[in-house]
């Protein structure tokens, strides 16, 4: 008759047992989702939002490279190019195989117009991470607005190629093919974006912009 609190004593530390593991288990699920968030928020555009979670993360785990860069993504999409400039230098410096942290730099040093440095970082992350279409076409816009377009040519081409659905680069590839006086190529370009009206209008567009560096 005594094993009966013995029984009851040992359930309910099992029951205890297992609602902790849970609470511990929803913990890291939240932080997971915490720090898939941020990504979200950051690859969308909305910065503001992504702030209080990379913040959160990087409170957690100071080290953790993800977050730092996209803490830098974050600055220099705020127009803090000092602060993200030495926050990505760090990165890099520190986890120089992190390709997302050398695609950012290259950004951001094409934004402060220094192409020279932003090249060297766009082909440090495409050597780590080569089948990327996105950092291609980064690489393939910054080489047109250098106005090296067979160059930007042959970038854009090569995201295309891993990424047939890749619309934003169909867009500056016929820029490109249209200041390369390559018309009928970027006529496709831009039909593949958004039909006849998208074509003749960038093509305009197109026109006037070179014509504006002759």
């Amino acid at each position: 008759m005594k094993l009966a609190p013995v029984l009851f004593l040992s359930l309910s530390l099992c029951a205890g047992c297992a609602a902790h593991e849970q609470a511990l288990g929803l913990e890291r699920d939240a932080k997971a989702l915490r720090g898939q968030l941020a990504r979200v928020y950051v690859d969308r555009g909305a910065y503001s939002a992504a702030v209080p979670l990379v913040q959160a993360e990087l409170r957690e785990n100071p080290d953790d490279v993800e977050m730092l860069t996209l803490s830098g993504v974050v600055l220099r999409e705020s127009g803090l190019y000092p602060q993200a400039q030495e926050q990505l230098e760090k990165v890099v410096a520190r986890a120089p195989r992190h390709a997302p942290a050398h695609a950012a730099l290259a950004m951001l040093y094409d934004l402060q117009k220094r192409f020279d440095a932003g090249e060297v970082e766009h082909r440090k992350a495409l050597a780590l991470v080569p089948d990327d279409a996105g950092e291609w076409n980064n690489l393939g816009f910054s080489l047109y607005v250098q106005g090296r377009d067979a160059e930007a040519i042959a970038a854009l081409e090569k995201a295309l190629a891993l990424s047939p659905g890749l619309l934003v680069a169909y867009n500056n590839l016929g820029f490109a093919y249209a200041r390369h006086h390559e018309l009928a190529a970027a006529r496709r370009c831009f039909l593949t974006v958004g039909g006849e009206r998208t074509a003749k209008v960038n093509l305009e567009l197109a026109s006037t912009f070179t014509r504006s560096l002759e």
